[in-house]
């Protein structure tokens, strides 16, 4: 293990983060990696059940194994597999846990998957390439093996959303952010269902060690499901525009704007108004000062984008609502008022 005392790589730690970091991390030197810096050829801790292998301390000193004769998606299962059991296995009373184990899970994840998803074959043609993803693809193969898997994993990776480490923290959310840019769209509805919630409770927060990241992913989230649009997303970030915390809310209803925006108007034909329109009804209560900007604004925009057909649904949806006929009649621009 690295035997010399860690100084914080993010600027947005305060004093007394960096204080308490200090003192977790004594003899733990933590890396984070860019996407284009994750190792393809080690792991910095080597696995969490056998540290010797594949770790390299430094340039200098090589590890007891090396994957450079193994093909990527091998290796990255290999280092799923050992992570996922560290994750799901049953409590062992013996078991002695440290922070840096979590430390570690999250960062071999980050290069598990980048490896599978991003790193081809070093021994195969760009055609052999190409033919391999496409059996991928056509046979499901995806480093999550099952339901049980994912549902852990979610769980475990948004747990560890606001951890009181702050190295452990942004770990999760680098991690989040590679998952909701790799992993295939359906494990992605199930991981997002998960974890949005705690990615708009780190939005709340008062530490931009949470918040910063946490809003990052919720945009990431919006645009990647503007192209494979899920009603149920847009369900979870319009309750939190209803929230009465204003950071929440206010981060609430610029994802949903974004959301709605780069959807294709043809993917919002089938969106269920009625449902929608409650939304803004509560939006424009008095009781939610702070979302009332943000609802109008997202209702104003609907002309835009919603189909011709849709848009008139819309208004006639709104001219049931005496709350919202006064919106209706002088804001929102259309010659259908």
């Amino acid at each position: 293990m690295y035997l010399e005392t860690v100084e914080s790589k993010w600027p947005d730690l305060d004093s007394n983060d960096l204080i308490l970091d200090r003192s977790y991390s004594k003899i733990f030197k933590a890396t984070y990696y860019t996407r284009d810096e994750i190792p393809k050829d080690h792991l910095p801790y080597g696995l969490i059940h056998n540290r010797m292998k594949y770790s390299k301390q430094s340039p200098e000193l090589n590890s007891t194994d090396t994957p450079n004769d193994i093909d990527p998606k091998e290796w990255a299962r290999e280092i799923y597999a050992d992570a996922i059991k560290y994750i799901t296995e049953p409590t062992n009373p013996d078991r002695v846990f440290q922070w840096y184990h979590d430390f570690i899970v999250l960062t071999n994840l980050q290069i598990a998957f980048h490896n599978y998803y991003n790193v081809e074959s070093k021994s195969s043609s760009i055609f052999m390439n190409i033919v391999n993803r496409l059996i991928d693809w056509f046979l499901g193969r995806e480093l999550i093996n099952s339901e049980a898997e994912l549902e852990s994993l979610s769980l475990y990776v948004g747990n560890q959303t606001r951890n009181l480490r702050s190295y452990v923290s942004k770990s999760s959310h680098l991690l989040i952010e590679l998952l909701i840019e790799t992993i295939n769209i359906n494990q992605c509805k199930i991981l997002c269902y998960r974890i949005m919630p705690q990615l708009f409770a780190c939005t709340g927060s008062e530490k931009s060690v949470f918040r910063e990241p946490a809003i990052k992913n919720l945009k990431l989230i919006a645009a990647r499901f503007s192209k494979n649009f899920d009603e149920e997303i847009l369900w979870l970030l319009m309750d939190q525009t209803l929230n009465l915390n204003k950071k929440i809310s206010s981060v609430a209803t610029s994802c949903a704007f974004e959301y709605l925006t780069l959807t294709d108007k043809k993917d919002l034909d089938s969106l269920d108004l009625v449902k929608l329109i409650d939304y803004f009804e509560l939006g424009l209560n008095p009781k939610t000062v702070d979302a009332k900007r943000g609802h109008k604004k997202i209702m104003a925009k609907m002309s835009d984008v919603l189909s011709d057909k849709k848009y008139a649904s819309y208004l006639n949806e709104l001219s049931l609502r005496p709350t919202l006929a006064k919106f209706t009649k002088t804001e929102l621009p259309s010659d259908l008022n």
